[in-house]
Formats: C-alpha cells, sequence, structure tokens
C-alpha cells in the first residue's frame, strides 16, 4: 500500500476541526516579525519566507506563528510566501505526508489580469528542463480562464474537493496547477493528495525544494495594485507543524524587529572596462595552439548514442541531453564529447553534451572550468533566436532558486540589444568582449554573455565569466550543469535545421571533465562454470 494512504482517519478528522478553529478564530498575527520593502527570502524564526517581484513598490511582513502580509504597487508581477525549505530536496515520499492551512483576507486590489492563492514550490530534477513550480490554487482575485495553460489535463477530485489540473509550459519552465473549482479563502490543502493525482496523470514528479502558502498577482503590462492578509498561515509533516531547517530554538534567541537590510546592490559603473587577468606564462601560447589543431581538424569518434524524442543520460563519460517543444528532432551524441543536432518544425529546441553536477557545487568548490567547441551550421531556417555557447543550471539562486545561464559564442541569427529586460554593458571577458544580459521571464531568471564578434570555434573560460557576473553582483548558486549548447527557436514555431559539433569538451582544472555516472572500469562478468560430466560407462 502507498505510504500516503495509511495515515489514520482520526487524524483526518483532527485536520478539519482545526481548519474550522483557525478560520474562525484566526483574526490576527502574533510572534515576532520581520518587515520587508525588497526582494529578499530568508526565515523568521521556524517560518522560512519569501518576497518577490518584478518592479514597483512592494513589501511584506512574516511572523514566527507562519502569518503574513503583502503589499504591491504598480508592479508587474509579485508574489510573498511562508512555509518551508527542504534543503537537499528530497522526493515527496521522503518528504512525509504534507498539509497546508490558509486563511486570506483580500484587503484591496486593482489591474489584476492574473492570481492565485495557495500552496506554491518549485521542485528539481523534474519538469523540461531539471525544475518546475508547482501551485494549488484554492482562490484567486479575477477568474482564471480554462485557456490560461497550454494543457487542461482534466478535472479530478481531491481530497473531497473538485480541481482542474492544468500543465503549463512557458519557454524551458514546466509549471504544474491545481485550481479549485469553488475558491474558498480558508481551508486545509492536503498537498500530498495532489502530487499523487500528478503522478497518476503522468505527471513527472522530482524532489520538493519547497512547500509554501502563497499570494500572488500580477499583469503581462504591469501597474498592478493591492494587499494581502494571510492572519493564518501553516504547513504540516506527518501532522506536526514543519519548522526552517535553518532555526534553531534557545532560549537566548532572538530577532532583529527594528528594521531589514535590503538585499545588496552592486553599482557598477558602465564605462568601466573590466579585463580578465592575463597569464605571463607560457601555457596560453600552448592552449592557442591546441585551439588551432581542433578548429582545423575534428570528427566524431567513438560509439554514440541517437536520439529521436526528448531525453537525458550519458553516453560513456558525457552527460547530455535533447530538449525540443514541438516538432520532429534529433540528435546523436559520442563518447568523444561531440555531437549532432537536428530540428524540424519545432517551437524551441536545445541539445547539449558535457557534465552535471550532483549535488550541485559552487563555482569555487568545482575548480576552473573551460570548454572548448567547433560547429557547424549546415542548414537552418525561419530562426528567430539563436545561442551557440555554453549553457546551465544553477541552484539556490536567482529569484527563485533556480537560474539559467548562457555564454553565447557564434548564432545562427543576431541578437537584438532589447532581446533581455536588462543590459548590463560589455566587458572584456578571457581577451574577447562580450555584452552580458540579465533577463526575466516570469518567474525565471536568465544570465547572458553574448561574444561581440561570433566565433564558430573556440575555447571558453566559463570560470572567468562567473567571476564577471559576480562582480556585477549576480548572485551565483551551485551550479548543476555545464554544457556545450546547439539552441534554436521561433514563438511561432516552423524552425527547422541541423548543427554538427565535431568538437565539443568541457574541461576541470585543465582535466577532461567526465560523467558521474560513468564507470570506466566496470566489474568483470563471472561466465557461469559448468561442472564437468563424467562420460557415461557402458553397461553390460
Amino acid at each position: 500500500m502507498n505510504i500516503f494512504q495509511i495515515l489514520p482517519f482520526l487524524f483526518s478528522l483532527f485536520s478539519i476541526t482545526l481548519a474550522e478553529g483557525f478560520c474562525n478564530d484566526a483574526t490576527d498575527h502574533s510572534g515576532d516579525f520581520i518587515a520587508l520593502d525588497a526582494n529578499k527570502k530568508g526565515n523568521v524564526g521556524p517560518v522560512d519566507y519569501e518576497l518577490w517581484a518584478n518592479g514597483g513598490n512592494n513589501s511584506a511582513t512574516f511572523y514566527t506563528d507562519g502569518s503574513f502580509t503583502c503589499g504591491f504597487t504598480n508592479t508587474t508581477d509579485y508574489l510573498c510566501r511562508a512555509g518551508i525549505n527542504i534543503s537537499p530536496a528530497k522526493l515527496p515520499s521522503e518528504v512525509g505526508h504534507i498539509k497546508a492551512e490558509f486563511k486570506v483576507e483580500k484587503t484591496s486590489f486593482e489591474n489584476v489580469q492574473y492570481s492565485y492563492i495557495g500552496v506554491y514550490g518549485w521542485t528539481l530534477e523534474s519538469g523540461i528542463s531539471r525544475v518546475f513550480e508547482y501551485y494549488i490554487v484554492d482562490d484567486v482575485l479575477v477568474p482564471i480562464p480554462d485557456d490560461f495553460a497550454n494543457e487542461l489535463i482534466g478535472d479530478f477530485i481531491i481530497d473531497d474537493a473538485e480541481y482542474t489540473v492544468y500543465r503549463n509550459i512557458k519557454g524551458m519552465l514546466t509549471q504544474y496547477f491545481s485550481v479549485r473549482k469553488e475558491p474558498r479563502s480558508c481551508g486545509t490543502i492536503d498537498v500530498t493528495a495532489h502530487f499523487e493525482q500528478w503522478e497518476k496523470v503522468g505527471f513527472e514528479m522530482g524532489k520538493i525544494s519547497e512547500v509554501k502558502v502563497l499570494g500572488e498577482a500580477g499583469n503581462d503590462f504591469g501597474n498592478v495594485y493591492g494587499s494581502l492578509n494571510f492572519p493564518y498561515a501553516k504547513v504540516y509533516i506527518d501532522g506536526e507543524v514543519a519548522q526552517s531547517q535553518a532555526y534553531v530554538p534557545t532560549p537566548e534567541q532572538t530577532i532583529d524587529l527594528v528594521e531589514d537590510e535590503e538585499a545588496t546592490t552592486v553599482a557598477v559603473d558602465q564605462e568601466e572596462e573590466v579585463t580578465a587577468l592575463d597569464s605571463e606564462d607560457e601555457s596560453d601560447d600552448s592552449e592557442e595552439e591546441y585551439e588551432e589543431e581542433f578548429c582545423n581538424g575534428a570528427d566524431h569518434s567513438g560509439d554514440f548514442i541517437t536520439l529521436d524524442a526528448n531525453k537525458k543520460g550519458n553516453v560513456g563519460p558525457v552527460d547530455y541531453e535533447l530538449w525540443a517543444n514541438g516538432g520532429e528532432n534529433s540528435a546523436t551524441f559520442y563518447t568523444d564529447g561531440s555531437f549532432t543536432c537536428g530540428f524540424t518544425n519545432t517551437t524551441d529546441y536545445l541539445c547539449r553534451a558535457g557534465i552535471n553536477i550532483s549535488p550541485a557545487k559552487l563555482p569555487s568548490e568545482i575548480g576552473h572550468i573551460k570548454a572548448e567547441f567547433k560547429v557547424e551550421k549546415t542548414y537552418f531556417e525561419n530562426v528567430q533566436y539563436s545561442y551557440i555557447g555554453v549553457y546551465g543550471w544553477t541552484i539556490g539562486s536567482g529569484i527563485n532558486f533556480v537560474f539559467e545561464y548562457y555564454i553565447v559564442d557564434d548564432v545562427l541569427v543576431p541578437i537584438p540589444d532589447d532581446f533581455a529586460n536588462e543590459m548590463i554593458g560589455d566587458f572584456v571577458i578571457d581577451g574577447a568582449e562580450y555584452t552580458v544580459y540579465r533577463n526575466t521571464k516570469g518567474m525565471l531568471t536568465q544570465y547572458f554573455s553574448v561574444r561581440k564578434e561570433s566565433r564558430s570555434c573556440g575555447t571558453i573560460d566559463v570560470t572567468a565569466h562567473f567571476e564577471q557576473w559576480e562582480k556585477l553582483g549576480f548572485q551565483m548558486g551551485t551550479i548543476s550543469e555545464v554544457k556545450v549548447l546547439g539552441e534554436a527557436g521561433n514563438d511561432f514555431g516552423n524552425v527547422y535545421g541541423s548543427l554538427n559539433f565535431p568538437h565539443a569538451k568541457v574541461y576541470i582544472d585543465g582535466e577532461v571533465a567526465q560523467s558521474q555516472a560513468y564507470n570506466p572500469n566496470p566489474e568483470p562478468v563471472e561466465e557461469p562454470t559448468e561442472e564437468p560430466t563424467e562420460e557415461p560407462t557402458a553397461t553390460d
């Protein structure tokens, strides 16, 4: 029997009784608190919290009893939430039975295009590119239209209420939604019951990194105003109130209630040219000679795997991934690191090869990272955007636990200056000039270094880019992958093309990096020995 199905019936009755009590009795906040007026995440006593907004003048106050308030002025997207982080992330079956209780008071709102009130979180090692965002929506400020997501999966009874389940894909981000048919402003949400239903309909459930009560409101065109009050909010695991892992309950513990420091802003003079340190030893010359060698002559070698559907894995010492949004696509990955990419009638296509890093590590913990690549752009059509270079994800950073990073050394079509939210400036990195951008797409943060003079072959000093981004105030988390990438797409689909990477390698501290899943010396399989048989003897 599934462990989620064996909790005692009496506990269910207790939860219902408790819900009725707090819905009637919870009218005010209690305990110590922290007041924010800028994006920040942390903990106040036993409660993990986060305020994040895209623009505007915003605020939130979080209390040690789990309750909180939210205020947003002239924003595009605003989220405030309280509950628990789970680090390292765990599968739902490893966490225990999760429930959440909430009560919300919608005091005012204006120009809201979409809104979600309920339970929210992120998972790792799942979704279309290793992460997804999940929502259990019990209340809203404005109605949710049926077509707000890519896929309407259907209506299901979950924890004795009817919910509509959706799956939404936004670029590289997957989102799962359960939306209650009859909204309510107070109640108990059986989070585990939703996870189980999602698994039944084929959603890939990864490792949960947070479970929080959420208030979110936004409008694609901005100018959103409002306030929400959550006089009651709690997350439970196996019937016990969950507590922040950062909380140390000692008698001496005190919380500074006077003022909260705003997130540090690193001011950068855009006129200042930051140049990577030049090495004066002879290694630079030898590296250039080696670079010229693989740029002049390279071809595929070794064993290989050919794919015609989205998949990630390893072929020998090389980690790979093919992912595309629609179309008929293919990729072939070789044990020498090289690969080929083919895409037909797709909207977004990525193929990449290099290494995964698990558990994810800070850049300083990995070592000095470089990547070599050579690309041949054999054919392409209807491409709106493209990135060729180095790509990966990090955990524990960005606007909400994850971000996507690109070092773009070549393209199929030019990249316009306004393709991202923020053009940070031009900088000399590893002896070449790059334009650095930061882009926010909903809940996803992206960092870009785009080479001014495109090249189809060369060595990329990945660590030098990480260091430059840190100088600019970009929050670098723990790196979960470093791969050579070919990507092409068009918002309206119908993209065709092929790329050939006859050389692609990732190095750490001068050594070719190898997949952690690779075993170069497998244990030999012993052949079963047969017992000798005696020759039959003739009998009289």
